[in-house]
Parts: structure tokens; C-alpha cells; sequence
């Protein structure tokens, strides 16, 4: 059964940033981590259809993990990436979870619900805290509330975690402004052609960052 059109109306793309703040990626790593953010914000707001559509939520976990809300383009504030010791994975993706089932705009016969979300997360070693309880979960969701998500492995201990996630890894040999501007371009290319509407609303978007493992980022 086809689903009515509403013209008009601009269907949102939710996008979440799960971002590893802990100690290992301290000073150089995680300030390049928040000009690229920074910087894929400017590109979204420079791309008037993607500035309408695209809705982002920063996710950052150390000792503890802390969201900032799923919000437009225009609205957001990426807030300062501080390092601290830990690394709780588990609590990230909880907060993920949570948002996908409380935030997105479901499709129904009065209004025009949101795109597939996009996750794209950065891992840049082993979780110390318990998150394959949160994983399952995750792989469990269908239709809408499954998301795409693409990890970034920062550190080669990062790798196995994120592949319990999704089969859609890339790994960096290190973690400098360099290493990471390839990541955060593709990223950006990657929303800006979900937000153009050529994706059908009840298909997840394709994968666009290249082969799982690729290491030539």
C-alpha cells in the first residue's frame, strides 16, 4: 500500500555523532575531531535543501555520556570535545537507542514521518564499560528506527567493538587532522545526498564511505 505524498512538507534526515572523548584522543586528535564537526556543519548549512532536512544529534561518551539534542542544522551548537578518562560505549548506545524510539517522526496517514537515521561513530578503543546488551538491541530494531551506521576506528583495538555494531567499518593507521578530513568528507557528502530526496522514504540509505576495512581514508 502506497503512502500518501505530502507536498510541501520536507521530510527530516536524522543524523547522530557518537564521538569518543576519552584520554587516548587528548589535545591535537580531539581538537581536529571538533574543527571537522565544525566544519561539516558550515558545508549542511551551505546546502540549502540539506539545511532544511538534516537533523543532528551529538552523542560524546568518556567516563560518562552526555547527548545534545536532535536538532536542525541552523540550531546546533557542537559543543567543546573535552577529554576524560573511560570510555562508556554501552551508555552511548543506550542514549542512542532511546532517542531513535522517543525523536523520530514515525509516517502516518496525517503526517510525513522522517528519513532513515544515519549513525556514524567514532571509536578509538575498547569499551570499559558493558555494551553488548545495548548492540543486540540496536541489531534488533526494523523499519524506520533502524538505523545505517558507519564506525570509525580511530585505533586498531577499536575495530572488533565496532564490528559487533555494523559490518561497516574503516580504520585509520592515526588519529591527526590528516587521517580524519577524508572521514568527515565523505560524511558530509553522505548526508547532503540522503537530504536531496532521492532515496525512497521506507529504504535505508546505500552505503556511501567505501569497503568495510578500507584503510586507504
Amino acid at each position: 500500500m502506497s503512502m500518501p505524498v505530502f507536498e510541501g512538507v520536507v521530510r527530516r534526515l536524522p543524523v547522530y555523532f557518537l564521538i569518543d572523548c576519552s584520554e587516548v584522543l587528548a589535545g591535537e586528535p580531539l581538537q581536529a575531531v571538533q574543527r571537522l564537526l565544525e566544519d561539516v556543519q558550515a558545508h549542511l548549512l551551505d546546502d540549502p535543501q540539506t539545511r532544511e532536512a538534516a537533523h543532528v544529534s551529538l552523542i560524546r561518551f568518556s567516563e560518562m555520556a552526555a547527548q545534545a539534542a536532535l536538532e536542525d542544522v541552523d540550531s546546533l551548537t557542537i559543543p567543546l570535545l573535552e577529554a576524560a578518562p573511560g570510555r562508556s560505549f554501552g551508555a552511548a548506545l543506550h542514549l542512542l537507542r532511546a532517542s531513535l524510539a522517543q525523536d523520530l517522526i514515525p509516517t502516518t496517514p496525517t503526517q510525513r514521518g522522517d528519513y532513515y537515521p544515519i549513525v556514524f561513530v567514532v571509536l578509538a578503543g575498547p569499551p570499559t564499560d558493558s555494551y553488548a546488551e545495548e548492540v543486540q538491541a540496536l541489531r534488533r530494531l526494523s523499519g524506520p528506527q533502524r538505523p545505517t551506521i558507519i564506525g570509525l576506528a580511530a585505533q586498531p583495538a577499536a575495530t572488533a567493538p565496532l564490528r559487533t555494531l555494523t559490518d561497516q567499518v574503516l580504520e585509520l593507521p592515526g588519529v591527526t587532522a590528516t587521517s580524519l578530513s577524508p572521514f568527515f568528507t565523505r560524511v558530509t557528502d553522505a548526508i547532503i545526498s540522503s537530504s536531496q530526496g532521492v532515496l525512497p522514504a521506507d529504504q535505508p540509505p546505500p552505503v556511501w564511505l567505501g569497503n568495510p576495512l578500507n584503510k586507504s581514508l
